[in-house]
């Protein structure tokens, strides 16, 4: 989670947050020293799909999906051609092959 950054990073958070019902939000160092207690403790259990539905109906009706959460401006997303985006990476593909030529 520390080495992700921008869309993905609100998206581990909220799998986590589902997963533990716990409200960390996109701070990495939050949720490693949670897991090393819980670890230390030896106790903490996968919820069963009947508990992450009640963390996610919990979460939605405390402040709806993503938690609210923000991420640091300078690890949000960019812009290519006046069109904004939440990634700060991207891939083009260009297809020179036979079926993309003009007649």
């Amino acid at each position: 989670m520390a080495k992700e950054e921008g869309i993905l990073l609100l998206d581990l958070a909220e799998a986590l947050a589902n997963l533990t019902g716990k409200e960390f939000g996109a701070k990495p160092d939050e949720w490693t020293k949670w897991w090393a207690e819980e670890k230390a403790k030896g106790n903490y259990d996968i919820p069963t799909p009947e508990g992450i539905a009640y963390f996610r109906s919990k979460r939605a009706a405390k402040s709806g999906a993503g938690g609210g959460w923000e991420i640091e401006k300078s690890k949000v997303g960019g812009e290519f051609m006046h069109i904004q985006t939440p990634s700060r990476q991207m891939v083009f593909v260009i297809d020179c092959s036979g079926s993309m030529r003009r007649w």
